[in-house]
């Protein structure tokens, strides 16, 4: 079963951070402008603003590293393709602004106070260039023509911020750079590359600053890997209109991750929208599961178009799935907006070759070795999938998707079923399945002191790891639970108690600085109540959407290989709940509160039975020693027993 579902896309000008500002070219960037980001988590690139499966893209991007999957010094350039519109597009782009996010790994000094980042555009490069260091000349060796950007980020970097800071420059609006539509070419793709400086001449490298780090693992498209830059805006047939390119992806590094470095707004001239078959000639998807059968080929992938009469959302209770069960051939899917913007790909996230999205509240049974159809997907902040009219494309496996409806597979015509199932028109959801488990922790029975361990587990970007575990005791102060993620090394995570039903019961998170885990989530029946029985626990990244119910958890956090791991902590030695142990003096047997002949009768009810409450010398077995031991302490009226 693969998994290498993507969320690629935001509304145009959704960029870097919610913060921006005016900049000239060449003008100083005041240092207190910038927005402090923990460089260790991933800082609002594309994929972590949304759901799904974002990290796991057709991106490389080349970029010189030091050490051996870490981040060392000295890292200070980043070169990869853009792609502008996608084949089929035409016409000069006009950026007109960018943005950026770097990292400081030391210190600065005053040596290097003063910052310069410079973009340069080529005319022609590799894209398939799949090294991670130099020579920089192996990509853009066709090169004949190149433009380029220089910004100044002024001074008063010198000890200004702590090493492994991360700094995210919001739009920062530049004198408009001409790139020519002979300057794209008809693939629409240019090199780019950024480097930062600590001169004016830029010729001196910013040593502390990186203004590129890794994300998510390399997938394979076909027999090779495809590092189409991401370029990202809203697409309409009018023109010109408004997009942002995005510089973003690369490859792993040691289990972290990072993402955003550099974003550029422009105009420029989208393709026009394919040919579609309407999924329902009239009105909007019905309630229930609406299914089409047909072909596709690399030369003709299928398209169709189909629209939400109201949100498939969490808020609304609602959801969309769409699926390829019950294809005979392999395919590859893409969803669109209706005005040509790339928003998800899938690659086999249902069972076996089969594709699979999941919008909205969660959570219905797998097919197979699918994956639950859980609501894991979702655009920006929605939490779903808005009303409206979308596009959708199946393609042979190996496709690639891009904006401005791009596709690109050479592959050989394959049949196919997709299949779309929704209750946006207002249909009752039907009861939630249960978590599909990562570990069960019941397998040895409820848990007993001192508790149990959860496996250590690499969490993929917005993955969820689910256990079960079962208490025989209430929660109190005497026998209190407590749950904890010790040992995980994920720059903060969330971890989430849910009952039987699905209802949420507690939850913990850690959303700051550094390798800090969630607070324990304890239960001592004071502040929090935890009443015997079979319980949930979700373990993920920091941020996340869930509703409170139906075990609906959805991280939007695109971290990606940490570890996540941790304990329910129990204190109670023994499931066996007797009478005698409520005061813990064995003599008044039935606990009345007093020694008296009720406790003998209860004592050989309990002996006779061979029940391990009669083990009154702590043998572990049932025998005549256990009632001498017990009239020693009977006879004594308890004197001189512990707890009487």
């Amino acid at each position: 079963m693969k998994k290498n579902g993507l969320l690629l896309a935001l509304a145009a000008g959704a960029c870097v951070a919610p913060a921006a500002f005016g900049q000239l070219v060449d003008q100083v960037v005041p240092v207190d402008r910038e927005i402090r980001v923990d460089s260790a988590r991933h800082p609002g690139s594309v994929a972590s603003e949304f759901g799904g499966y974002g990290e796991r893209v057709d991106l490389i991007v080349y970029d010189r590293r030091g050490g051996t999957g870490g981040f060392g010094v000295g890292q200070t350039a980043l070169q990869d393709d853009i792609v502008f519109g996608g084949p089929g597009a035409s016409g000069d782009i006009t950026i007109n602004g960018l943005a950026l996010y770097i990292i400081q790994r030391i210190v600065v000094d005053a040596a290097n106070d003063h910052g310069f980042v410079r973009f340069t555009f080529f005319d022609a490069y590799d894209s398939q260039q799949q090294a991670t260091g130099g020579p920089w000349a192996d990509a853009t060796a066709a090169s004949t023509e190149t433009r380029v950007i220089n910004l100044d980020l002024g001074t008063g970097w010198a000890g200004a911020y702590s090493p492994n800071t991360g700094l995210n420059y919001g739009m920062v609006t530049i004198n408009p750079l001409l790139l020519e539509d002979a300057f794209i070419g008809l693939d629409r793709a240019v090199g780019c590359r950024v480097e930062m400086f600590a001169d004016a001449t830029f010729t001196t490298a910013w040593a502390p600053m990186v203004p590129a780090l890794s994300v998510g693992a390399l997938p394979t498209v076909g027999t090779s890997v495809d590092p189409i830059q991401l370029q990202r805006g809203v697409y309409t047939q009018l023109s010109p209109v408004l997009y942002d390119w995005f510089a973003t992806g690369g490859p792993p590094s040691a289990g972290s991750v990072r993402g955003l470095w550099g974003a550029f707004r422009g105009t420029g001239y989208p393709a026009p929208r394919p040919d579609r078959e309407l999924v329902n000639a009239t009105g909007c998807l019905a309630d229930g599961v609406t299914s089409r059968s047909a072909s596709a080929s690399g030369a003709a992938p299928k398209w169709y178009t189909f629209c939400l009469n109201t949100d498939a959302t969490d808020t609304m209770s609602q959801f969309l799935d769409i699926d390829t069960e019950g294809s005979a051939g392999d395919t590859v899917v893409a969803l669109y907006s209706s005005t040509g913007t790339l928003l998800m790909v899938d690659d086999g996230s249902g069972s076996g070759n089969n594709d699979q999205f999941s919008f909205g509240i969660g959570r219905r049974a797998a097919v197979g070795d699918g994956l639950q159809y859980d609501g894991r997907d979702t655009l920006a902040g929605l939490k779903g999938l808005p009303a409206g009219e979308y596009d959708f494309v199946v393609a042979p496996a190996g496709a690639t998707f891009d904006n401005g409806w791009a596709v690109a597979s050479a592959a050989p015509s394959t049949s196919f079923t997709v299949n779309f199932n929704t209750n946006t028109n207002g249909a009752s959801l039907a009861p939630s399945a249960a978590p599909a488990l990562t570990a069960d922790l019941d397998l040895s029975g409820p848990i007993v002191a001192p508790g149990v361990a959860l496996p250590t587990t690499a969490t993929p970007a917005y993955g969820v790891n689910w256990y079960r575990f079962t208490t025989c005791r209430d929660a109190s102060t005497e026998f209190p639970v407590v749950v904890d993620m010790a040992g995980s090394n994920s720059y903060g995570n969330t971890h989430i108690v849910f009952d039987s039903s699905g209802n949420e019961v507690a939850r913990e998170n850690y959303t700051g600085v550094g390798q800090v885990n969630a607070p324990d989530i304890t239960f001592d029946g004071v502040t929090r109540s935890l009443p015997a029985g079979t319980y949930y626990l979700a373990h993920t990244y920091s941020t996340t959407d869930t509703t409170g119910s139906r075990w609906h958890v959805r991280c939007t956090d695109g971290d990606d290989g940490w570890t996540l791991t941790g304990t329910v902590n129990v204190q109670w030695e023994t499931c066996v709940t007797c009478a005698w142990l409520g005061d813990n003096c064995y003599a008044d047997y039935d606990n009345s509160g007093g020694i008296d002949g009720d406790d003998v009768i209860a004592f050989f009810a309990d002996w006779d039975a061979n029940a391990i409450c009669a083990d009154a010398d702590g043998s572990t077995g049932v025998d005549g020693d256990d009632v001498i031991a017990f009239f020693t302490s009977w006879d004594a009226g308890g004197i001189g027993f512990p707890g009487c």
